[in-house]
């Protein structure tokens, strides 16, 4: 039987050891895992490498196209992995936006999606390192590809995205050409490819779009912002579809906010896209839409709610 005042001293004993024990294992793990983090990149390549293995390519761009044969991925998908693979440089280049592939009259994924980064520098070694990965269960292929050749699968024009917008839009000469002055077009064989993008656009009213044009001019927003809304009855009042937005607390960014894109002749079924003041209403919006019958009624279609497209980094 051991007296109270030894069974004191050997539980005190105890902790104190404990501690100790504890205190040096996370010294020796935490010296282990600096060791980790500096050791290797001593060894790693030069970036340099791969901006050569990548230079005899016939693209040159800042763009990898990411296209997936069996299997569905996300942008998300595409920046984790990324992030937890080992990389054989000495470090790794930041994605700085990921764009989902649509065809450009429905908005219907192509399966493809776009990734952006800062310099072509910085593609290569993404492409270098990840040209052919395993994501999400499915292998994906890297391509470089043109910002002009794809933007037709890419980019939704009028909802231009703060961080590219500069690419593509000449917004001057955009007013300019929806006021049919099509001479600003002459100086410039980039803003005639838009144009010629936008025209093929059916739900386009250049009354209504110069007034978004304007607004987006100063006021730009993020397409983590928009939601595209599939199976609208094509009969469906705007009038109703803002009611039920309010409704539910979802508030627009702009009075031509929501949008009419096209409309399947076949089932009478219309795509929508809303842009919200926030990327937060705009997720609200696909939580409470997707799956639901439309305004929670039986006898109306099942809507399919979307966010055009993820957001990624700050």
């Amino acid at each position: 039987m051991v007296a109270p005042g030894l069974r004191h001293l050997l539980a005190t004993a105890d902790q104190h050891a404990v501690a100790r024990l504890g205190n040096l294992v996370n010294r020796r793990f935490q010296t282990v895992r600096q060791h980790a983090l500096e050791q290797p990149v001593l060894g790693r390549t030069s970036p340099r490498k791969a901006v050569d293995e990548a230079a005899g390519l016939p693209c040159h761009s800042h763009i990898l196209k990411a296209h997936s044969k069996a299997g569905y991925i996300a942008a998300s998908d595409i920046v984790r992995m990324y992030q937890l693979k080992p990389t054989k440089y000495a470090a790794k280049p930041v994605i700085r936006d990921i764009i989902k592939g649509r065809y450009v009259q429905t908005l219907q994924p192509t399966g493809a999606y776009y990734v952006f980064f800062d310099s072509f520098d910085d593609a290569a070694v993404f492409w270098s390192d990840a040209r052919s990965a395993l994501f999400n269960g499915s292998y994906v292929s890297f391509t470089f590809v043109n910002f002009e050749d794809e933007m037709g699968q890419m980019f939704f024009p009028v909802l231009a995205d703060t961080r590219i917008r500069k690419e593509l839009v000449n917004w001057d000469a955009l007013k300019q050409s929806m006021d049919h002055k099509m001479h600003a077009l002459q100086k410039s064989p980039h803003l005639s490819n838009l144009l010629t993008l936008l025209k093929q656009q059916p739900w386009l009213d250049p009354q209504q779009d110069r007034g978004l044009l304007e607004f987006l001019q100063e006021h730009p927003v993020e397409r983590c912002q928009c939601v595209v809304l599939h199976n609208i009855p094509k009969n469906t009042s705007r009038r109703r579809l803002l009611d039920s937005f309010c409704e539910l607390n979802l508030y627009q960014a702009h009075e031509l906010g929501l949008r009419q894109v096209y409309t399947d002749r076949t089932t009478g079924l219309s795509t929508y896209v809303a842009i919200f003041e926030t990327d937060a209403d705009a997720r609200r919006c696909v939580l409470m839409a997707d799956g639901e019958h439309l305004f929670y009624d039986p006898e109306l279609p099942l809507v399919r709610a979307e966010l055009l497209d993820e957001r990624i980094g700050s």
